[in-house]
């Protein structure tokens, strides 16, 4: 405080106030305001310091008792200075009668409390940099582990796994820290008949199976997101001790712990496919499974499981046997859960399974012992089997927080004894990629997983056209490239070609976006349009009033059958809402519903407009498509299939008359394979008489380019947001699955139009009706 003090008086003595009145009054109050600042920040004194109250009069009659300032002016800048000092002792009251806080708080003198408890950033990171140091074991695989009562020789002959004779064939002793190796086509697997795909299996019948089992998975999910968040709804508070402590706490007369249940669609989804019997690949075999090549994502582990990619559903380490010789593991999952694993791609250092507190801290509270899934890496690395490697891949975007990719096989050459990170004996094993597979999706381009690099922008696509096709209409950018040929996409903006100037270093551009003759030329007929409209003689749907003293959502829950359209699905302290199953057709709350929200409601998804950034391309068969940048989750709107609304039978006639393309034709209303109750009864075919079609060959949005696909990733759900006119609900195409960074949108349009409109489907899907065989 005295140092504030004298820090104030020196500021006014030095602003002249000694020199009396040749000051004029507008330096002087600035001067006595820095002053009262200066004072202000000083730090305020306990009770127990000396004569603060003289200090302080003392200072303010120095401040005010000269110059040509009047004695009211005096006392209003001395109460003034007073109530400050006032003011700055209460708040260092309150923050001495505050309790301790572990979190930094800023007060409001500008002073940050409650930081010393906690570590900085820095030391933090160096922390963690510090445990993440190889142990002297990893380093050195070479030398174990000293274990007390036993020498180094006597270890290893335990960890040793003997020499053996199965089916005739001699395999040898594989001993701790040693690395083996086989050449091509010598690993003594191949004499033992086990049998092991070393490249991928992709023939149609393959990757069909594959798809149709991946669809059928997302499909029971969605399913299992309602199922699931109904049954924790309506779930009551349950009675679960821990196992170790049972007995212990029920004689002490601990209560026990109360546990909410959880929601987990993917349980729900793997076991619907087990009792359905729907699950792939469930014959165990080693090496690459049918119809999954390397770099194919997964986004649950129940997926995998389903697929036949790994059959353990929580265990890292799955295993086989074959005609009654040695169990060995066929697939292990890295998931990042054993602080001891050291990953560099094609290499890594995997640790082995046991004695991780998977659901608490998850480090390793007890030693591994060289059974199960650790002793059968090492009969691998004896009969010189690969492995299956999948990785798990952090991703804050996905439903469950991670994506799995498939990285191929990799061969495990050494495994030795370490004390981990922990303080805990830990099985390490050396597994080496096996040389001629695509390159690593996990390691090259990690950002391939969930989204474009950062640095991806309209201005660093290849054969870039348009830098937005909507000229600003969307709430992203939509990008549009072609590298095949110089054709202009429909319905660009002139503002939105590139400027040569700002491409150079950037990217490739398409040369035509830049031949100023060619721009020129360039007419457009197509109209960018984000929402519905409607012809002259179009009348307007019939709107839904609120009743008196009904809530907006009561009046949604009630459209749609007694519940809310959409469901909130969270996990890892990060939710999204999805729809979780097709309905015949859809209710939305919005504005119209009188809801505070408006369109940012959660139960308005298809009104937000769009949420990923989209890129239209041309493609050498289907001409134009559109992809995504980035990572779709499963269940959620992507656009909507807008256009000009025209009355069913007269743009028929229209149609025929004019010979038009009825590729952008779209008949609105429900979905024909759900009933008036909601219930789904199959497909019946289309509408034979729908009242109003969709015309989006002149006008429309981005959904006008999505192509048909066989094997589609999104489906269409009508939607209806504020009125009542079924057969005038809107065309939303929402995703069917999780649909990976840079794969092409697309849906069904439905078998009448294959059939009908094309000779031929050119889709390319594994299960294209093209390549089934003739009924």
């Amino acid at each position: 405080m005295a140092a504030g003090l004298a820090d104030a008086t020196s500021m006014l003595k030095g602003g002249g106030f000694e020199d009396g009145p040749h000051n004029s009054r507008s330096s002087a109050s600035t001067t006595v305001a820095a002053a009262a600042a200066i004072f202000k920040s000083a730090e305020v004194p306990s009770a127990g310091e000396v004569q603060h109250e003289s200090e302080t009069r003392t200072c303010l009659l120095e401040a005010a008792g000269v110059g040509r300032y009047s004695r009211r002016e005096r006392k209003a800048s001395a109460a003034a200075l007073a109530a400050e000092a006032a003011a700055a002792r209460a708040r260092a009251a309150a923050v001495a009668a505050a309790p301790p806080c572990k979190r930094p708080r800023k007060r409001a003198d500008g002073e940050v409390t409650g930081a010393a408890d906690k570590p900085p950033k820095a030391a933090k990171r160096q922390k963690k940099a510090e445990e993440a140091k190889p142990t002297p074991a990893q380093m050195n695989p070479d030398r174990q582990p000293d274990i007390p009562g036993m020498t180094q020789e006597e270890l290893k002959q335990r960890l040793t796994l003997p020499a053996a004779t199965i089916h005739g064939v001699n395999l040898q002793a594989v001993e701790p820290g040693v690395q083996y190796e086989y050449r091509a086509g010598q690993e003594p697997y191949r004499k033992l008949g086990i049998p092991c795909n070393s490249a991928p299996v992709m023939d149609v019948e393959s990757a069909r199976i594959v798809k149709d089992a991946t669809m059928s998975f997302f499909e029971y999910l969605r399913e299992g997101v309602k199922v699931e968040g109904d049954r924790v709804k309506a779930g009551k508070v349950v009675q679960k001790p821990a196992k170790k402590q049972k007995d212990i706490d029920a004689q002490a007369g601990v209560p026990k712990k109360e546990v909410r249940p959880s929601a987990r669609p993917d349980n729900f989804a793997i076991g619907k496919m087990k009792t359905e019997k729907k699950r792939i690949n469930c014959v165990e075999t080693g090496g690459h499974v049918p119809g999954i090549p390397p770099n194919y994502r997964l986004y649950s582990r129940a997926e995998a499981e389903a697929v036949g990619l790994h059959q353990q559903h929580i265990a890292g380490i799955n295993t086989m046997k074959h005609k009654g010789g040695p169990c060995f593991a066929n697939s292990v999952v890295n998931s990042g859960l054993y602080r001891d694993d050291a990953d560099d791609g094609e290499e890594l250092t995997y640790t082995g399974q046991g004695g991780n507190d998977l659901l608490g801290n998850r480090k390793q509270v007890s030693d591994q012992e060289l059974t199960r899934g650790n002793i059968a890496l090492v009969v691998s690395i004896q009969l010189g089997i690969p492995v299956r490697l999948i990785r798990k891949n952090p991703d804050k975007d996905a439903m469950f927080g991670n994506v799995f990719v498939y990285d191929g096989l990799y061969n495990v050459v050494k495994f030795w004894l370490s004390i981990g990170l922990d303080g805990k004996q830990v099985f390490l094993y050396r597994m080496k990629r096996v040389p001629g597979q695509d390159p690593l999706l996990s390691k090259i381009v990690r950002w391939g997983v969930h989204s474009a690099p950062p640095d991806h922008t309209a201005l660093s696509t290849e054969g870039l056209f348009c830098t937005d096709l909507s000229n600003g209409k969307e709430n992203c950018k939509v990008v549009c490239s072609n590298v095949l040929d110089d054709e202009f996409p429909p319905g660009m903006h002139p503002s939105t070609f590139p400027k040569a100037e700002n491409m150079r270093g950037k990217g490739y551009t398409n040369p035509a976006a830049l031949d100023p003759v060619k721009i020129a030329a360039y007419d457009s007929k197509l109209e960018y349009l984000t929402d519905y409209r409607r012809r002259r003689d179009v009348p307007a749907p019939k709107q839904i009033k609120l009743q008196p003293g009904m809530q907006p959502h009561d009046l949604v829950a009630e459209l749609n059958r007694g519940c809310l359209p959409y469901r909130e699905v969270t996990r890892n302290n990060r939710s999204h809402w999805m729809l979780p199953g097709s309905q015949g057709v859809v209710y939305e709350c919005g504005p119209w519903s009188g809801c505070q929200l408006g369109t940012e409601c959660p139960y308005a998804m298809s009104q937000q407009g769009l949420k990923y950034r989209l890129e239209v391309f041309k493609t050498p068969k289907c001409g134009w498509a559109v992809r995504t940048w980035d990572l779709i989750p499963m269940g959620v709107f992507v656009t909507m299939f807008v256009g000009e609304i025209w009355p069913h039978k007269e743009l028929m006639e229209e149609n025929a008359a004019d010979r038009r393309e009825d590729t952008y034709f779209f008949d609105m209303g429900k979905r024909t394979d759900y009933d008036d109750a909601g219930k789904y009864i199959g497909y019946t075919g289309q509408d034979p008489n729908p009242t109003w079609t969709t015309d989006a060959m002149l006008c429309g949005s981005i959904s006008r380019f999505i192509n048909h696909s066989c094997d589609a990733n999104l489906y269409v759900q009508p939607v209806i947001a504020g009125h009542s006119d079924v057969p005038m609900a809107s065309i939303a195409l929402f995703s069917s699955r999780v649909i990976s960074p840079f794969d092409e949108l697309c849906y069904d349009y439905g078998q009448s139009y294959i059939l009908n409109k094309l000779e031929r489907c050119l889709c390319g899907a594994a299960s294209c009706i093209s390549n089934r065989p003739a009924e």
